[in-house]
């Protein structure tokens, strides 16, 4: 469980069910992201073995308090006692907020995607140590 604290507010993000993970304030979701483990099904251009988070999403108004990285990092952590070496995400220019906090977080571009509803994607990798 991480706590987040900023503008005299603390976000609780916790575990909850199948590896989905959600932050709350004053009793209401104010961001989610779910993991997908080593060896689930997920879409063939992510490689087995590796984990993976999908749909980070923070509420408008509690961006910038450091929910996102909390999440995404709930989700690395998840990986490393999962054993992995590597952490996988993919996401699109459309993500103006989300790619740079990646960048600072250590992932790296590695592919391209087929388009998805007509956007392009890509796939950013981070190595975990240990």
């Amino acid at each position: 469980m991480a706590r987040v604290s900023g503008k005299d507010r603390q976000h609780v993000c916790s575990c909850r069910c199948w590896g989905n993970y959600c932050c709350r304030s004053g009793g209401q979701i104010v961001g989610a992201v779910a993991y997908i483990g080593p060896s689930a099904p997920k879409a063939n251009f992510f490689r087995p073995e590796w984990p993976i988070m999908r749909m980070l999403v923070v509420a408008p108004n509690s961006r910038g308090l450091g929910i996102g990285r909390a999440l995404a990092e709930e989700c690395i952590h998840r990986a490393q006692r999962d054993g992995a070496s590597v952490f996988a995400l993919h996401t699109s220019k459309l993500m103006e907020v989300a790619m740079p906090m990646y960048q600072r977080m250590g992932f790296s571009w590695v592919s391209h995607t087929p388009e998805i509803h007509g956007v392009e994607y890509s796939v950013y990798v981070k190595e975990l140590n240990g």
